[in-house]
């Protein structure tokens, strides 16, 4: 058995400073911190522990404990077997591949209240969850796709259900100006699933002679506001680059706007460049070829 001291670094986003919690654990072999994940709502810090899964870049997860700023322990889950867990946006359910059957094609399993719900794998293919981003290692909200394999899942599920979109054709290759969006919505605790049809945002206040012309197709990400809606969220920007405009339209879980929210920002003497709405800067490859955005 080996006695390992680790220390968790909170910074206080108001006042800058820091303060250092030294916790003291004991693990043993095939019982070791694999992972952790800050909580922002609750200011805890989630260790995840387990064993690596043999050949594989994966780690199976048995059991979750948070720690909050005075090091209080609280114990969330024992005995469990998990795959890339992580947490809800409200931080009240977690969501992982099941460990029991992690091969092949992968059931997902929610865990809620000391209860767990399977969701099997076929009621997840052909879907796409990835419009709603995922939280990365430093808890930043991010949309600038998965960049580091078997990383946490998107934030795409509250405590109720779990979402993705398709188009008419049920596939998961969405085209945003062309293709009907249909909004998937799997509940978590009855294992079943609906597909509502969403109304589009109006597509002339993003595309037409008025616009910058990119190489990319138009698209849209979302952003889901705990168990009461999401957003989504689109972007234009003038075709002399002087101005943008952000989007960000209001829906419920039956596919129906609830409003729509316009931010209009305009430089004089400066440019915008056309962005994917992903975020982040754009580069150039060493023979100054466009090579992606981010």
């Amino acid at each position: 058995m080996k006695k390992i001291l680790f220390s968790i670094v909170l910074l206080s986003s108001v006042y800058l400073s820091a303060q250092t919690v030294i916790v003291e654990e004991k693990y043993e072999k095939n019982n070791e911190p694999i992972n952790f994940q800050y909580l922002p709502i609750s200011k805890k810090v989630v260790i995840y522990k387990g064993e690596s899964i043999s050949l594989s870049e994966f780690s199976l997860t048995t059991s979750g404990v948070s720690f909050d700023a005075d090091g209080k322990k609280d114990i969330l889950f024992e005995n469990e077997k998990f795959v890339e867990p992580t947490f809800s946006v409200t931080e009240k359910t977690i969501k992982g591949y099941d460990g029991i059957k992690f091969s092949g094609k992968h059931d997902y399993k929610f865990y809620q209240n000391k209860t767990y719900n399977i969701i099997g794998h076929k009621m997840l293919e052909d879907i796409n969850f990835s419009y709603f981003g995922f939280y990365d290692r430093d808890n930043f909200y991010n949309h600038s796709g998965r960049s580091d394999a078997g990383w946490h899942f998107e934030a795409s599920f509250n405590d109720t259900y779990d979402f993705a979109f398709t188009d008419q054709k049920e596939s998961d290759d969405i085209d945003f100006t062309k293709d009907d969006i249909f909004l998937e919505v799997i509940d978590i605790k009855n294992n079943s699933k609906k597909r509502v049809q969403i109304a589009k945002p109006d597509l002339a206040l993003l595309t037409g002679d008025g616009f910058a012309k990119d190489q990319y197709r138009t698209t849209f990400k979302t952003r889901l506001n705990g168990n009461e809606n999401f957003d989504l969220i689109t972007k234009s920007v003038s075709a002399d680059f002087h101005t943008t405009t952000i989007y960000k339209t209001t829906y419920n879980f039956e596919g129906k706007i609830v409003k729509e929210l316009p931010l209009a920002l305009k430089l004089d003497n400066k440019f915008f460049i056309v962005s994917d709405n992903k975020g982040g800067y754009k580069y150039e490859s060493g023979d100054g070829r466009l090579e992606r955005f981010f």
